[in-house]
């Protein structure tokens, strides 16, 4: 059996990747304030995040407004998220290809403080997705951002003779709604 074979199956598989994963590679522009030498240039670290509250698509990450990806987000909103399915994190089947075989995306967005109206919400749901977060965040001036998806998603299931690899349209994939949750998102032949 193949795995996704259109955007709008991608789509609803992507929702359940960023409904249940933890974790991704954030990615924001240099501020050329922060290190002249490198304005302009992508910098990425591995970061939690979770779905918003209401479950729209648009992730939350909680950042300290003074560190490199606070500063470089009040620069400038652009912003990107990696994520991949939990699979490609386990020991892949003895039938895998390998860990390229499996899902990830990469959300293309503006990345904004939550306002304060909202913030103490968006926290609330953010440390029920990530309980083990909450010890090593506190103690430190976090804030809650949202990456507001502003673009098309960047969608690989897998290999491409088997899986969809291309671009899902932003309004399919914030119309997918959450899926429901799954042992893995990759279907092997």
């Amino acid at each position: 059996m193949a795995g996704e074979q259109t955007a709008a199956e991608a789509a609803v598989l992507a929702r359940r990747i960023v409904a249940t994963m933890h974790d991704g590679e954030l990615a924001t522009t240099m501020s050329s304030r922060r290190r002249p030498s490198l304005g302009g240039f992508p910098f990425s670290s591995f970061q939690y995040f979770s779905d918003d509250c209401a479950g729209s698509g648009n992730p939350l990450v909680m950042l300290v407004t003074w560190g490199t990806h606070g500063s470089n987000a009040q620069a400038n909103h652009n912003a990107s998220l990696f994520v991949r399915d939990k699979a490609w994190f386990h020991q892949p089947d003895p039938a895998s290809r390998g860990p390229l075989d499996h899902a990830r995306l990469t959300l293309f967005g503006t990345l904004d403080l939550v306002p304060s109206d909202r913030s103490q919400q968006e926290t609330l749901c953010f440390f029920a997705h990530n309980p083990d977060a909450a010890e090593a965040l506190s103690g430190h001036d976090f804030k809650v951002f949202q990456l507001r998806i502003a673009g098309d998603v960047s969608w690989v299931g897998g290999f491409g003779d088997e899986h969809y690899v291309g671009w899902i349209p932003m309004d399919l994939y914030l119309a997918a709604g959450r899926a429901p949750a799954g042992p893995s998102l990759v279907v092997q032949p």
